[in-house]
């Protein structure tokens, strides 16, 4: 009889494999919809998919969409990617990506300096404001700098990062957040974008306390056009994830030989998404 129950209603039964089933089939269809719906429909389905704690509505003259919580409003620009990032709650998503990079495990204090490098939409200052930190986002994608210049960064910049200064091809996937300077078989449309660099771009701060990178397989060119501003960063954390081409390639050995040979050493290791987080060897105040 043991056995039989354990068949039916066990962590692995068969009803639970049902509901299970019936679970991942609701949120495939409401998703569905919602790519599909005009944005007063999918601001309601992107609602009823998410906690009670969560709203989301949409501002016609910013034609963006917002979601709310308690008394925060973050816009985002894509409705589909919006219902799987926030359906949980802002801080969730945002101390979530964090706990990805290992960033949770860093000690901030107010007026700290915070390089994001791949901002998107600005999630991970939501998680990062409540310690006093001023954030610099750096965003290429159009679709994506329209909700971050929204979302409160102390200062951002339309431009992508790379190892020198100057004009390249730069290839649209926003709907996935995939943009790149490096083509894949999924992103041939392109525009022509302003490259810059680190280094010139942060030259004249005395410290950093953290820069996060996320590039889509681009991040050791972003890293070399770095190397002098790491000496006066704290810590430096990197996806470097199989996104790299048409072969996805894999960033995080050349990253991680980069920052290993420039004083840097690993603080913590996201085996799973192959992100990392590096510490400088030299101690700062």
């Amino acid at each position: 009889m043991k056995t039989l129950f354990n068949l039916l209603f066990g962590k692995n039964g068969y009803f639970v494999r049902i509901f299970l089933a019936q679970k991942f089939l609701y949120k495939k269809i409401i998703a569905g919809l919602i790519k599909r719906s005009p944005s007063y429909i999918a601001c309601f389905l992107m609602s009823i998919n998410s906690v009670k704690k969560v709203n989301f509505g949409f501002e016609k003259k910013k034609k963006l969409y917002f979601v709310t919580e308690n008394n925060l409003k973050h816009f985002f620009t894509n409705a589909f990617r919006g219902n799987w990032l926030y359906q949980g709650g802002l801080f969730e998503r945002s101390f979530t990506l964090c706990q990805s990079y290992g960033i949770d495990k860093i000690s901030f204090k107010t007026g700290d300096i915070v390089i994001d490098v791949g901002a998107n939409y600005g999630d991970l200052g939501i998680y990062l404001r409540q310690f006093g930190v001023k954030i610099y986002g750096i965003e290429p994608d159009n679709d994506a700098f329209l909700a971050l210049k929204e979302n409160n960064y102390n200062q951002i910049y339309k431009c992508a990062c790379s190892y020198r200064i100057g004009i390249s091809k730069f290839y649209l996937n926003s709907q996935h957040a995939d943009s790149s300077l490096i083509a894949t078989n999924s992103n041939q449309n392109y525009v022509n974008i302003e490259t810059n660099t680190i280094d010139n771009l942060f030259r004249e701060k005395d410290k950093i306390k953290l820069i996060k990178l996320e590039a889509e397989g681009f991040e050791p060119e972003i890293i070399k056009g770095s190397l002098s501003v790491l000496k006066k960063t704290e810590f430096i954390c990197v996806d470097g994830g199989p996104e790299r081409g048409p072969h996805k390639k894999q960033t995080i050995e050349e990253i991680s030989n980069i920052l290993l040979e420039n004083n840097f050493e690993i603080l913590f290791l996201n085996i799973k998404s192959a992100k990392i987080l590096f510490s400088n060897k030299n101690k700062f105040n």
